[in-house]
């Protein structure tokens, strides 16, 4: 073999390792990428495992309406049917709302070793639309039925064993920036729904934060909006425990009189 064929074989055959060796840099983040599938078949908490170095994925069968999390430090962004996150550290909750009416409550367990994680969720359970007007009739996998009334609130209607009454002014909250519009409370034997209906009238973006909302005995916080853009409308749905309600004494009757 020339010197000159052995020249451009040894140049043809470095160019190839050089293009193999980009290939591999260039496809090596997506072999990272981690995928897997969740099947929801109940409304009971779920527990997933997230990068706490990388972002993570949710996709839904449905586009997503809200997804909140009680922690200030949980990055979350909605695009379409997924849910964008950053969990710095666990556990953490986070609460979706789809458009199909369905409600999901995730409990964030996190490891740093972990590298980007892409969930896909597939949904059986009935829809919303189909389900009964008793809550606690699809209440066996989470507490007394609490996802199912704050689902058929959130879609106008009244469950089964609530009742509803606008609330006073004076009951508003007054440490928000935003102008209250209406509240609404939706009381039941075990559970009480607010609904506050906020408007931003000031000239620049408004961040809402759960804290601000937050007394310690809330069991979910959830907006339709975490931004609110100068003009813009956000609903707001605070759910805890409806108050006892005193019992009522019978009279004392003197047997002489």
């Amino acid at each position: 073999m020339s010197q000159m064929q052995m020249k451009w074989n040894w140049g043809r055959r470095g160019w190839f390792v050089f293009g193999l060796c980009m290939w591999l840099a260039l496809t090596a983040p997506m072999a990272t990428l981690a995928s897997q599938r969740l099947t929801i078949t109940g409304d009971a908490t779920q527990s997933i495992t997230l990068s706490s170095r990388d972002l993570n994925v949710l996709s839904f069968p449905a586009p997503v309406m809200s997804a909140t999390s009680a922690r200030s430090d949980v990055s979350v962004k909605v695009e379409g049917r997924t849910v964008i996150l950053r969990v710095p550290s666990g556990p953490a909750d986070l609460v979706v709302m789809t458009s199909s009416g369905q409600v999901y409550v995730f409990e964030l367990v996190v490891q740093p070793t972990l590298s980007a994680q892409m969930i896909t969720l597939e949904d059986y359970r009935p829809s919303a639309a189909d389900r009964a007007a008793d809550p606690v009739q699809h209440a066996a996998d989470y507490v007394d039925g609490l996802l199912e009334v704050f689902t058929l609130i959130a879609q106008g209607d009244v469950p089964k064993g609530y009742l509803s009454h606008a609330l006073p002014i004076e009951s508003y909250p007054k440490w928000l920036e935003l102008v209250v519009k209406g509240a609404m409370e939706f009381r039941g034997p075990k559970y009480r729904v607010t609904l506050y209906v906020l408007e931003n009238t000031t000239p620049r973006n408004y961040t809402l934060r759960q804290t601000e909302f937050y007394t310690g005995r809330q069991r979910m916080i959830v907006f339709d909006r975490q931004v609110v853009e100068p003009g813009a409308v956000v609903e707001i749905y605070v759910v805890d425990d409806a108050p006892s309600v005193p019992a009522r004494v019978a009279p004392k009757i003197d047997p002489e009189s």
